[in-house]
């Protein structure tokens, strides 16, 4: 490390001298001031890439606490996929073809709880906070709850209850769930 005399301007090259060659003035707090000069001005380095190492491996554990959880919601999706009743189905063909509705047939799906179990008062209808739902994000079921309700009367009868019961179990995923 190459530096001068704060006294003379002279340059030592001379790393282990103690007194300018020139002038003869004392080099040594001029050495250690320098070191000192060069540490602080690579402190902020130092400590900005520590950060944004801490940063890294923070969002790391983030990221595989969430691929974790996603995958255990997505073994419980494989558990509860839909099952159908084991009900025959006869056809009877019509010399008029009919047109086929492209919707499931929400009913014949497995849910937790019956229509008859969420209506509570007998009315035969269902609003949304008569039902306890968790894991689900609040504007997500208002969303499903007005996309169920097909007479937008704002409340569910028996039909679009299952209806909703199926977007909440089994149709998360048109709602980037």
């Amino acid at each position: 490390m190459v530096i001068y005399c704060d006294n003379c301007g002279e340059k030592i090259e001379d790393d282990s001298a103690s007194y300018c060659k020139n002038c003869g003035n004392p080099l040594h707090n001029q050495i250690n001031s320098t070191q000192e000069t060069f540490i602080e001005k690579n402190k902020l380095p130092i400590i900005g890439a520590l950060i944004l190492i801490i940063i890294i491996l923070f969002g790391a554990l983030l990221a595989s606490s969430n691929f974790f959880t996603a995958n255990e919601e997505t073994a419980q999706n494989i558990e509860n996929e839909p099952q159908l009743n084991n009900t025959e189905t006869t056809v009877i063909k019509n010399e008029e073809t009919q047109p086929t509705s492209s919707e499931p047939d929400y009913e014949s799906f497995q849910y937790t709880h019956s229509f008859a179990d969420t209506d509570r008062d007998g009315d035969g209808y269902v609003l949304l906070n008569d039902m306890h739902i968790v894991h689900t994000p609040e504007n997500i079921q208002h969303q499903m709850y007005a996309d169920s309700d097909d007479n937008h009367d704002g409340k569910l009868n028996e039909h679009e209850y299952y209806k909703f019961m199926y977007k909440l179990n089994y149709d998360k995923h048109s709602y980037g769930l």
